[in-house]
């Protein structure tokens, strides 16, 4: 009895496997192909409730052709066999969420980036309570977004949230910082000057050239770098990005010349 039981549960796993395997297929390529698969939590909780069917039904089933031992040594291989199988589950749904879920963390941080830069631009400055603010704006849509993704495993997402929240604060911490924000500060700072100085003064003519280039590949916007580089009269902006779905030039420069004119 104890060897066909232990055959059994066996079988029954596979089986249950093979369905598991079936069901997911129709979303598989989706979810590993970078895209999100819409209400993946409740498919996955309806895939489950099916396999587990499975599962038990086909011990029943083979069980029923030889003799059970005793009833409690059957209750605790059945357990243990059905244990091992629910993980096994969870690991192949968690994975495919994983994927998806890096989509939605990456477009989180771009999110933030851009919101970050609009407010600067905007207001002029960026104090931590604003920083702050903004980090729990974005996270608040990935919550959203999130939630169908991950259905009723709240463990997964809320490891998710917290990765992704010291991430975000650490790029808002850090944001002043970087090259784009520089430049737009002292846009800032220049505009500001001009408009203290003095209607009278001595005359002068000062000439400014701005040389700022882009490129642009082919990718689902994972990537994106900005640098800069002051020498003399002459500002460099370099970026880099990967949202290139055909439709926009490789690389595009773009000079800009300034001249400041007092009389």
């Amino acid at each position: 009895g104890f060897e066909e039981l232990q055959a059994a549960t066996e079988l029954a796993a596979l089986k249950a496997t093979a369905e598991l395997r079936r069901s997911l297929r129709p979303f598989r390529s989706t979810a590993e192909s970078g895209k999100i698969v819409k209400n993946f939590g409740k498919i996955c909780n309806d895939i489950r409730g099916r396999c587990l069917q499975t599962f038990t039904s086909t011990v029943g089933s083979l069980s029923s052709q030889f003799n059970v031992p005793d009833e409690v040594e059957f209750q605790a291989v059945y357990a243990n066999a059905k244990e091992d199988f629910e993980g096994q589950m969870k690991r192949t749904f968690e994975r495919l969420q994983a994927r998806q879920m890096d989509v939605l963390t990456t477009s989180a941080k771009q999110t933030l980036q851009r919101l970050l830069l609009r407010t600067l631009r905007s207001e002029g400055a960026l104090p931590r309570d604003r920083q702050a603010a903004l980090v729990r704006q974005v996270l608040y849509e990935f919550t959203l977004k999130s939630r169908p993704l991950v259905g009723s495993n709240v463990a997964f997402l809320n490891r998710a949230y917290k990765g992704l929240e010291s991430e975000l604060t650490k790029t808002a911490s850090t944001f002043l910082e970087t090259p784009q924000a520089q430049l737009v500060t002292e846009r800032r700072v220049e505009k500001a000057a001009k408009k203290q100085q003095g209607v009278k003064g001595a005359r002068s003519l000062k000439a400014r050239l701005d040389i700022v280039s882009m490129m642009n590949l082919g990718g689902t916007g994972s990537l994106e770098g900005f640098a800069a580089y002051q020498a003399g009269p002459v500002n460099f902006v370099a970026g880099f990005q990967n949202e290139n779905d055909g439709d926009e030039p490789l690389f595009q420069i773009q000079p800009k010349f300034h001249f400041d004119l007092s009389l």
